[in-house]
């Protein structure tokens, strides 16, 4: 078991829209051998739509994002679907007397289950009980790859996407090329 680390600077939550795209503009124009800057715009825009697509097909996280997971109850264990998870920041839960509390990191940990990261209470830890409501159990972490480590295979899609959709305006945006499924899946 690995204990997460409970990093009280990051209880402030991530700005996501200040997060860099996962492709520079200029490596996209680059890709499409653009020398101007009159399609920039546009550009920018196809990177941020295939950043998306990208990233919701896999369910990875290629930039650091808050994530948020929100239950009526703990379970034995919490499996993390944004990966990579960078850390869980806070667990908070509404007591018994409905009054929101935060759960100290003491009492969890969690742990890289087949390529997964669960979250479970820590041995000889119970989870406590929770006030009858949709919204019991909170959990706050940061998922996404470190500047610098995201996946070429992932920039690659992304600037294949980029492509296809610049190329044929008439696709549209969110159109799966066929090359692209066995890709997503590597």
């Amino acid at each position: 078991y690995q204990r997460s680390l409970f990093v009280r600077v990051r209880d402030i939550l991530v700005d996501e829209a200040d997060q860099p795209n996962l492709v520079t503009l200029n490596d996209a124009k680059h890709h499409l051998r653009v020398t101007g800057n009159h399609d920039d715009e546009r550009i920018d825009f196809l990177v941020k739509a295939a950043t998306e697509f990208v990233e919701g097909s896999t369910g990875k996280s290629f930039s650091e994002k808050t994530f948020s997971i929100v239950t009526d109850k703990f379970d034995h264990s919490f499996f993390i679907s944004n990966t990579p998870v960078i850390a869980v920041a806070r667990v908070q839960y509404f007591d018994t007397s409905n009054v929101l509390q935060v759960l100290a990191p003491s009492k969890w940990l969690t742990y890289d289950q087949d390529g997964a990261t669960a979250l479970t209470h820590a041995p000889g830890q119970e989870w406590p009980d929770v006030y009858d409501r949709p919204d019991a159990v909170r959990i706050t972490g940061f998922s996404g790859y470190e500047s610098g480590k995201v996946p070429a295979l992932a920039k690659q899609a992304v600037l294949m996407l980029v492509r296809d959709w610049y190329d044929t305006p008439g696709l549209g945006v969110g159109a799966t090329p066929p090359w692209l499924t066995p890709m997503l899946w590597s």
